[in-house]
C-alpha cells in the first residue's frame, strides 16, 4: 500500500535541509554578465556638467500627489490619489481642492491619477485625467469602506471600481471642473496627448 504522506514528509524534510544553503547564496557568487560588444555596460561620460536646479515649492501640504501638469500661467496642476485636484502657485501657495472632480475610489495605488492638458488648452481650457470610479451604487471612499462579506469567491468577483478616462474644462479661475465627460472605461493610469490632439492611454494589469 502506498503512503503518499510519507513521501510528502520526506520531501519537506529534504527542502528544509537545503534552506540554509539557498539563503547563503549572494549575487557575488555568480559571474558578471559578458557584454555583447565592447563598452556595452559602460555609459558614456556626460559632455558637460548638469545644470539642473532643484527647488522645493511645497513640503508636507499634499496628500499622496500622483501627477502634475504645467498650466500656461506657471501654476502646477496636481492630482492626489484620494481624489483631490489642486493648483500650486509659483510662490508655493496650494489651492483648496478644485470643485467638480468626480467621486473617486482609492485602493492601493489606484485613485485619482494622471492629468494632461489639451494642446490648445490656452484657448479651450480642456484637460484629461484618469481615475478609479466607485462601482455603481457605491459612494466614493478609501478602500475598504465596509467590512467584506460573503465567501472568498464572492468577494473576488465583486468589482472594486471602474478605471475611467475623462475630459473636462478647467474654469477660468482654476477653481472647478466643468463639462466633465467620461471618454473610456476599463483602462487606467497614464495618458499622453499628441500635438494633433490624439490621446494615448497606457493601462496596467493588477490583481484584485
Amino acid at each position: 500500500m502506498k503512503r503518499p504522506w510519507i513521501f510528502g514528509l520526506v520531501l519537506a524534510v529534504a527542502f528544509a535541509g537545503v534552506t540554509p544553503s539557498i539563503a547563503a547564496v549572494k549575487a557575488s557568487d555568480y559571474p558578471a554578465p559578458k557584454p555583447a560588444f565592447a563598452g556595452q555596460t559602460r555609459a558614456s561620460a556626460p559632455k558637460s556638467a548638469s545644470n539642473v536646479h532643484v527647488e522645493v515649492l511645497v513640503e508636507g501640504a499634499l496628500n499622496n500627489p500622483w501627477s502634475l501638469a504645467f498650466l500656461p500661467d506657471g501654476k502646477l496642476l496636481i492630482t492626489e490619489v484620494f481624489g483631490a485636484m489642486r493648483t500650486i502657485g509659483k510662490s508655493g501657495v496650494v489651492s483648496a481642492p478644485i470643485e467638480g472632480v468626480p467621486g473617486v475610489k482609492a485602493i492601493g495605488g489606484l485613485g485619482l491619477q494622471d492629468v494632461a492638458l489639451d494642446p490648445d488648452f490656452v484657448h479651450n481650457r480642456t484637460l484629461y485625467f484618469t481615475y478609479l470610479a466607485p462601482p455603481p451604487g457605491e459612494d466614493p471612499a478609501i478602500w475598504p469602506n465596509e467590512k467584506p462579506t460573503g465567501t472568498l469567491s464572492e468577494r473576488r468577483r465583486k468589482p472594486f471600481g471602474i478605471e475611467t478616462v475623462a475630459r473636462a474644462r478647467l474654469s477660468d479661475d482654476d477653481k472647478r471642473l466643468e463639462a466633465v465627460r467620461t471618454l473610456l472605461e476599463g483602462v487606467e493610469r497614464r495618458i499622453v496627448v499628441a500635438a494633433d490632439g490624439t490621446l494615448f492611454i497606457a493601462g496596467s494589469d493588477r490583481s484584485q
